[in-house]
């Protein structure tokens, strides 16, 4: 492969070095980190889409998922410390 990597390119790479190490007996766990904004998101669903095309079943989980609601961060901001506001900040994530 020459030239830049598009997002297809990565995630075509990253689906087949993933299939290989997926055995039916065992999940496997897969993270994927990177800057807000620099295409997580996409290239984890581009990887869903391959991988489902093989016939592997998986599912996929972002920390967004996780969050407190706006009100929730906003109380939390009003009664622990204002930066409660702002998403990503220890204790603004339902864990539970």
């Amino acid at each position: 492969m020459t030239g830049d990597l598009t997002a297809d390119d990565a995630a075509e790479l990253l689906a087949e070095a993933l299939a290989k190490r997926c055995s039916g007996d065992r999940p496997l766990l897969a993270g994927l980190n990177g800057a807000q904004g620099s295409g997580k998101s996409t290239l984890a669903a581009i990887v869903e889409r391959q991988l489902a095309a093989r016939g592997i079943r998986l599912a996929i989980l972002s920390l967004d998922d996780f969050y407190l609601t706006h009100a929730e961060r906003q109380e939390l901001a009003r009664t622990v410390h204002p930066l409660c506001a702002t998403r990503g900040v220890p204790g603004t994530h339902d864990i539970g």
